[in-house]
């Protein structure tokens, strides 16, 4: 059976958005959000953390979109990872980096947003690396779209929400997971400001090795990368939380004596990018410039303590690094961390709590990896006509 397809530009009216003058505070008292990027977080876009008034609208050229059009992020350095879409329920302003798609009578909102949101990947491989990442909007006008009858759009977008829905309940049971682990550290081990009283503190440089990644030059260099030996990224950190296995990236043998080698079980952490991000690695593999490592811990630190400490402490660690836009950690900073030393015992307690919590997680992330599998199938039979 053929598919009906037709242009994005065919069906859709496309806006762009403005900043209205920040030397003039007053457009910014009013209740019209004013949507950027940084609001560009969630499915449904409610609200904004900028509001303007209607005289910033009339002076400046951002436009008032109504309500359920789908907006989407084509000018920002987020768009290297990801392309932000989200709908409109109410009608809100937008800034330049947002285009707005203000559908006809042929598509349904939600449908298309999702349809969009499955193109992502072709929609990314447009972008040009200028001084602000964007791409041509005339390539989205130009995007062929499967378009089924009205009622069968509102049938896969029911699908698609349905699918969405699972995916964001596995997110929540993680993020309780997280804050489980988290009461159980401050439970048994009190909060920072009981700290200098209950234990003895040291220094992190002083109970292990902190060592710093490296990196093969230049870099895709097919004599060092696309080996055997794992090297850990931050979107591996990100996807797998305490307990990660790379996935993404790999070096030949060459390439990791240009690295720096882990072994399994050991402690890292980002110093640049996701600044402060701990881990513990599930198997051998070698870290770039961007991570730290602790090798040859003291007897008196456990990893998993370790790791505890440092993610409940990552906003405080953040805060130490240099650099205006990009923030940086250095080793020596890293070694001066103050860290807390509980008795032997009570992390050894900690370690066998938290084992119960890291099992549950583990069921959980499973089924998460299967939940998201069958979520961008999903999104892909709907975007070839499928579904």
């Amino acid at each position: 059976m053929s598919i009906h397809t037709a242009l994005l530009g065919d069906v859709v009216s496309i806006k762009g958005g403005g900043t209205p003058s920040k030397s003039q505070p007053a457009f910014y008292t009013g209740n019209i959000p004013w949507v950027t990027p940084k609001d560009m977080k969630f499915w449904d876009i409610i609200t904004a953390q900028d509001k303007i008034t209607d005289e910033a609208v009339r002076s400046s050229a951002t436009n008032v979109i109504p309500e359920n059009a789908i907006l989407i992020v084509n000018r920002s350095g987020i768009l290297k990872h990801t392309l932000p879409v989200g709908i409109n329920r109410l009608p809100v302003a937008i800034n330049q980096d947002i285009k707005a798609l203000i559908c006809g009578p042929l598509v349904e909102p939600d449908y298309l947003a999702r349809i969009i949101k499955a193109a992502e990947s072709i929609i990314l491989g447009w972008v040009r690396a200028t001084t602000a990442d964007n791409f041509p909007i005339d390539k989205l006008r130009e995007l062929e779209i499967p378009l089924p009858s009205f009622e069968e759009q509102k049938r896969i977008a029911a699908i698609l929400d349905q699918a969405d829905s699972l995916l964001r309940l596995r997110q929540r049971a993680s993020d309780r997971l997280s804050s489980l682990a988290q009461a159980i550290f401050y439970e048994m081990f009190g909060f920072q400001s009981e700290w200098p009283e209950k234990w003895p503190k040291e220094k992190l440089g002083n109970l292990c090795k902190v060592v710093r990644g490296s990196s093969p030059r230049p870099q895709g260099d097919t004599r060092f990368f696309g080996g055997r030996v794992p090297r850990l990224m931050i979107a591996d950190i990100t996807r797998d939380g305490m307990l990660v296995t790379p996935r993404i990236d790999s070096l030949t043998d060459a390439g990791a004596l240009r690295s720096r080698p882990m072994r399994a079980g050991s402690v890292v952490m980002a110093v640049s990018g996701a600044v402060g991000l701990p881990a513990i690695l599930q198997l051998d593999a070698c870290i770039h410039d961007g991570f730290v490592g602790f090798q040859e811990l003291d007897e008196r630190i456990d990893a998993i303590f370790l790791y505890q400490f440092l993610n409940l402490q990552r906003a405080q660690n953040k805060s130490k690094g240099t650099g205006a836009i990009w923030v940086n950690l250095t080793t020596d900073q890293v070694k001066d961390f103050d860290v807390p030393v509980p008795a032997n015992e009570h992390q050894v307690e900690f370690r066998r709590r938290l084992d119960k919590v890291g099992y549950l997680d583990a069921i959980n992330r499973k089924g998460d990896e299967s939940t998201n599998t069958l979520f961008h199938s999903l999104q892909a039979r709907a975007f070839r006509g499928e579904l």
